[in-house]
């Protein structure tokens, strides 16, 4: 949303600056109570970037780049659609973009817990794993799979929950079909929002 801020106030300084610090204030706000906020704000500079660099390429590069980014984690098929309506990608390319760029990493972590988790025994600290694997037990004993997968992005990403569910011995086909749903659903929620934003930003 800052991105989209940040594009809309060159456009349009003065009320798109009172929007902007509107709208900045509730995110600090969001991002000092919040487990993932040093990272949100350390994205932050590299998305404006991104969004920037996106906006300069042709349209194939863009949906290219726009399923790039999307694979990486936190970022993902949420803000990845996001981003690209930001810098301009039509709504529906970004959308199958971001959704492919998410989906080939998930499903990638999914077949890989086995070495993920060995490479992590060896280079995280057990605290931290236990601290989120303790965010998808909770959430899988209360939700099951469907809630779980819907509600990780939210929790600690789609790449962490579906290795931790993995992980935690969840069946492999019955997980990616549930993390496919939910990087979809994700992707059209921020994909209408954005579009929405958009439109009426332009007036």
């Amino acid at each position: 949303m800052l991105t989209i801020l940040y594009i809309y106030v060159h456009t349009n300084p003065t009320e798109g600056r009172i929007m902007f610090d509107v709208i900045n204030d509730w995110i600090k706000t969001i991002q000092e109570n919040s487990p993932l906020g040093a990272m949100h704000e350390w994205l932050q500079p590299f998305v404006i970037e991104i969004t920037t660099f996106t906006a300069s390429i042709p349209l194939i590069w863009q949906i290219l780049v726009t399923a790039g980014w999307s694979a990486i984690p936190f970022i993902e098929s949420d803000a990845g659609v996001a981003v690209a309506i930001a810098a301009g990608v039509p709504t529906i390319p970004a959308v199958i973009a971001a959704i492919i760029g998410n989906w080939v990493a998930v499903a990638l972590v999914i077949l890989g817990t086995d070495k993920i988790r060995n490479w992590l025994g060896v280079h995280t600290s057990k605290k931290s794993q236990e601290k989120r694997q303790g965010k998808v037990r909770r959430a899988l004993e209360k939700y099951g799979v469907p809630g779980a997968s819907l509600l990780g992005p939210l929790l600690i990403g789609t790449h962490l929950n579906a290795f931790f569910m993995a992980a935690a011995g969840v069946n492999r086909r019955y997980l990616l079909i549930w993390q496919t749903i939910a990087i979809v659903v994700w992707a059209i929620i921020f994909a209408v929002i954005m579009h929405t934003l958009m439109s009426s930003l332009r007036g």
